[in-house]
């Protein structure tokens, strides 16, 4: 079993235990060495969702006391990042090829993301797998602060890519 095996099932796990959703984000911290200053928290997570958190750290603060834009973007990239990871996991390699943030508002307090993959969409992707072993796509994620005022708006380009070996 690779370590993205182990990864999936524990994932899988955290759908239905908060020990084992607090055991990922330990996880995530960790093996992302980006990720340990930032702590971007996973609050939920489902096959096809994903919910996240970031809390207003003074390593996510800008110079002006709010979320630095850079802290958005992980998020973001994050949140959707998740979702491709619990729903195609070991079998494909995960790749972030563009990312475009519009920023809307500073965020001033922890922001909150969530990214849906819409069944279509899975029907896409699963199709050009199976067509050429790989898919290109974009997902929109719209990340909230939690006064519930849009933050920014996120585009990310992923790349689903057979794992050869």
């Amino acid at each position: 079993m690779t370590p993205f095996d182990r990864a999936e099932r524990m994932l899988v796990k955290s759908e239905t235990s908060k020990f084992w959703l607090w055991m990922v984000n330990r996880l995530f911290w960790r093996v992302i060495p980006f990720n340990n200053s930032h702590r971007p928290t996973i609050t939920s997570i489902k096959p096809d969702e994903a919910q996240t958190k970031m809390r207003l750290l003074n390593a996510n603060k800008n110079h002006l006391g709010g979320m630095h834009a850079c802290a958005l973007a992980t998020l973001a990239e994050y949140t959707c990042g998740l979702v491709y990871l619990r729903r195609f996991g070991a079998k494909y390699r995960i790749i972030m090829r563009q990312i475009c943030v519009e920023y809307h508002v500073q965020c001033r307090t922890d922001a909150l993301g969530r990214y849906q993959l819409a069944p279509h969409e899975l029907n896409q992707i699963a199709q050009a797998l199976d067509k050429d072993g790989k898919a290109e796509f974009e997902c929109t994620v719209n990340l909230i602060d939690e006064i519930g005022q849009k933050v920014c708006t996120a585009r990310v380009t992923w790349q689903l890519k057979d794992i050869p070996w």
